[in-house]
């Protein structure tokens, strides 16, 4: 079987993003009811699906949460600049090797924070 590209999930396999995901979690979470939570408040829902936590916790906005969470996490995405060791190596590789690949962040709609052969 050939190979003919490669999808990485972004949170936590290319770069540290969790602080980011609670980051983006907590400005959404304020926004829509008001209060601020704390880390373990966010972390606790961890587990279900970006979308899920938003299902759970909101259930009456849960689809504008979840909206809201995807633009925070894509305005935000600039304060984590750096892969975790050795990713940049292995990107590179694939490059060399022709071999496309793209990343996403997990289980969000196909549309990819990262371009394609490309580390912003």
């Amino acid at each position: 079987m050939k190979i003919k590209g490669i999808l990485f999930d972004l949170d936590g396999t290319l770069a540290n993003t969790i602080p980011l995901c609670i980051k983006s979690y907590r400005l959404v979470w304020q926004e829509l009811q008001g209060n601020i939570l704390t880390d373990e408040e966010i972390t606790s829902h961890f587990g279900l699906t970006e979308d899920g936590i938003f299902q759970k916790t909101m259930p009456d906005r849960w689809e504008l949460a979840f909206k809201l969470y995807l633009e925070t996490y894509e305005k935000l995405h600039h304060e984590c600049a750096e892969p975790f060791a050795g990713i940049v190596n292995a990107l590179d590789l694939l490059k060399e090797r022709v071999l496309p690949w793209a990343s996403l962040p997990a289980n969000a709609p196909i549309q990819p924070i990262l371009r394609s052969n490309t580390w912003i």
